[in-house]
């Protein structure tokens, strides 16, 4: 699923090779309507959709090996990208630039690619099983990707190589990096199974979530009875969590300790 600001919601499924674009604005009467537009043209399931920062244009991945870059008016695609060999699970885009997205598979790999190009700009491995997820950091310098393999790793796309490489408990579902409001704490956050493991991203600071060292992870249990399939990062410091088990979660960075804000949609008190 990916939003953007101007009241898009695209929604891919593993249960269909269709993108459903949802375009919500007010009535007459101040309810919600909502516009619904099919585009077809993936041949297996969709794993994810994300938004260009335009607004007019969005790449979806899936199972079918191929990553699409459609218009958003005209409902078609504007160019196919066929790099990887076998299922494309993440996608994800840079919100600095409106041609450069990323994509992960499980073909072990992340590779970089141009809208405009059917070429690979560059390409990120080391992994030994399924890529599940990737997302570029904030400054468009980096980015984290998690896999089946236990790893979590960070790669510099300035010099394209790894920079960092967490080993984890089980499989990484989903990750992403999370900062605190005025940037005063910086981590990687990465679901595997059921929990929750923040690691410092602030090396130059010497300190990050909790004041721990770099290399010590803080392993923050959030009472999930099943695998954690969602993180969404927020530039105000928060961080959307979903589960499996149905549960949705938002937590705050914003003081030395984890805050949860809501669950279920419910305000804590």
């Amino acid at each position: 699923m990916s939003f953007t600001h101007e009241r898009m919601i695209a929604v891919g499924s593993e249960f269909s090779s269709n993108v459903t674009l949802f375009r919500c604005f007010r009535g007459q009467w101040g309810s919600s309507v909502h516009d619904v537009l099919k585009y077809l043209g993936h041949d297996a399931y969709v794993r994810g959709v994300a938004f260009l920062p335009c607004d007019r244009r969005f790449v979806s991945c899936s199972g079918d090996c191929t990553a699409k870059v459609w218009d958003v008016q005209t409902q078609t695609t504007i160019n196919t990208i066929s790099t990887h060999h076998a299922d494309v699970n993440g996608i994800a885009t840079l919100s600095l630039s409106h041609n450069v997205f990323a994509t992960a598979s499980s073909d072990c790999t992340v590779k970089l690619h141009d809208t405009r190009s059917q070429s690979v700009v560059a390409s990120f491995g080391g992994f030994t099983s399924d890529v599940n997820e990737v997302k570029f950091h904030m400054s468009g310098l980096r980015l984290v990707a998690g896999s089946d393999d236990f790893t979590c790793r960070v790669f510099d796309l300035r010099k394209n190589k790894e920079l960092r490489k967490l080993t984890l408990d089980n499989c990484v579902n989903t990750c992403d990096f999370w900062t605190s409001p005025g940037q005063t704490s910086e981590c990687i956050v990465v679901a595997s199974g059921d929990d929750l493991y923040l690691y410092n991203d602030m090396p130059i600071l010497g300190k990050g979530v909790n004041g721990n060292d770099l290399n010590a992870p803080v392993i923050f249990k959030g009472g999930y009875d099943d695998n954690i399939t969602q993180l969404r990062s927020s530039c105000r410091g928060h961080l959307g969590c979903t589960s499996l088990d149905g549960s949705r979660v938002v937590y705050s960075l914003e003081s030395p300790f984890l805050n949860e804000l809501c669950k279920n949609g419910a305000n804590n008190q």
